[in-house]
């Protein structure tokens, strides 16, 4: 099952966000394991950089994203990702990006704490409780 991360349940880890790390951990340990194929959009990366800069240091943020590159495979952001964002009939540009470059992947879903941005999503998007769920973790 190929997955890509929505950059907040990447965060909930990242930055041990009490309310939401433990659905979050079980996740990344089911991509450890490969029980899933995670992937991360290109744009989320440059994203986590600043926000783990920002909170925890700089090189906080480049051990974590030298470690994010190991355990996930990175979907692109190119020319065809951006002109079908324009035309995607999502509210936030971000969010399309992402929904973008998980169709340019063949992802089965996108994990993510905001599910109501992905109203107009054409693959299963899936709450992290929900993704244990539907994977048996």
């Amino acid at each position: 099952m190929n997955i890509l991360f929505d950059t907040n349940v990447i965060l909930d880890v990242l930055l041990k966000r009490e309310l939401f790390v433990a659905d979050a951990v079980k996740l990344f340990n089911a991509v450890e394991k490969s029980a899933i194929n995670g992937f991360v959009c290109a744009n989320s990366i440059s994203t986590i950089a600043y926000l783990l800069q920002r909170h925890e240091g700089k090189q906080f943020a480049a051990d974590n994203i030298a470690l994010l590159l190991e355990m996930f495979e990175v979907a692109a952001v190119n020319r065809i990702t951006l002109t079908d964002s324009l035309t995607c009939g999502f509210n936030d540009f971000e969010d399309v990006i992402i929904y973008n470059s998980a169709l340019q992947v063949n992802a089965d879903g996108i994990v993510t704490r905001n599910v109501k941005d992905f109203k107009a999503a054409k693959i299963n998007i899936y709450q992290p409780y929900e993704l244990r769920v539907a994977i048996g973790q």
